[in-house]
Formats: structure tokens, sequence, C-alpha cells
């Protein structure tokens, strides 16, 4: 007589750790998805000041929201424009550089470049299996403005931001996943 409260108790608390095994895994998977919680926009972003840096080096990243292009000046970066367009020229030329992706955009960065940094064309930085960005090159520089094509998977919310330093600071794009 005794043995059936047992076994109650013992199928009560199967049943209790069944439920708890099944609802595990949701749980944990939605709170392994990303919160973007961003305020961006796909909108021109520019800022025109001038800068007396030097672009010494470039990177890029994928993060849990976004892909990221840092470059890396020496000395001081303020002068940029980023915007979506249908064609990146090459640098003071009617010729438009091929990019993969069906979204582009033309990131204009108001330093020179280092010289044997990047060539005229070359592509940046490989980005195969990024969730956003398709293509990195560089469109040549003229005037103290490097310009550069950004080919993407398609048109996502960006941001630009400016990181200064001491004696090296940084000009990032962020593009959204979604």
């Amino acid at each position: 007589m005794r043995t059936f409260p047992l076994r109650r108790a013992l199928g009560v608390a199967t049943l209790v750790l069944a439920s708890t095994v099944a609802v595990a895994p949701a749980a944990s998977a939605h709170s392994a998805a990303p919160r973007c919680g961003r305020s961006w926009d796909s909108l021109p972003k520019m800022n025109p000041g001038m800068s007396s840096g030097l672009i010494i080096d470039e990177q890029v990243s994928q993060e849990r929201c976004y892909d990221r292009l840092t470059f890396v000046v020496y000395g001081r970066v303020a002068g940029y424009s980023a915007q979506y367009t249908d064609r990146v020229n090459y640098a003071g030329t009617p010729f438009a550089m091929p990019l993969r992706g069906a979204a582009i955009i033309h990131l204009r960065v108001a330093s020179s470049v280092l010289p044997r940094l990047a060539f005229v064309g070359d592509e940046l930085q490989p980005v195969v299996g990024f969730r956003t960005f398709r293509q990195l090159r560089y469109a040549g520089s003229a005037g103290g403005v490097a310009d550069y094509g950004i080919g993407l998977r398609s048109e996502l919310p960006f941001r630009v931001l400016l990181v200064p330093g001491g004696v090296v600071s940084y000009l990032v794009l962020d593009v959204g996943h979604s």
C-alpha cells in the first residue's frame, strides 16, 4: 500500500523533470538570439572635417549583430562620408570599380593612405563567410581623400564612428546584419 504514493510521487517528479527539459532548450535558444537594440539607418553619414592622419591599416571583424571595417589612422581622423550608391568610380576617373554584392557603400576618408598599404583596385581584406560584407576594395585617393567601395549582401542600416586617440585614431564602419 505504501508503494502507491511513492509511485505517484515518482510519476509527478518524472513529469516535472520532463517538462523542464522540454522547455529548457527553447528558453536557452531564445536567450542566445542576438539582441541588437540599435537605431541605425541607411541614410548618408558625413563629417566634413579634414584629417591630418595617415591610414596605416584596416581590419575587419564579424560581430554578433554587424560586420565591422576599421581603419587605423596614424594621427587624427576627422572627415568622412559614407552613403549607398549605384557604383564607386576609381578615384579621379569616370570608370566604375566592379564590386560583389547587391548594394554598395561608397566610403570617403579624409586621410592619405600609407604607400604600399593598398594599390588601386586592391581587395582590402578577405570577407568570405561574412553575413553582410561581400567585398571591400580601395578605389584610390586624390587630394588627401581616400575612396573605398564596400559591396554588401543588401542595403542594410549602418553607422560610422570616429574613435580619437593619442598617436593612433580609428574610423569604424559597422553594417548591420538585418
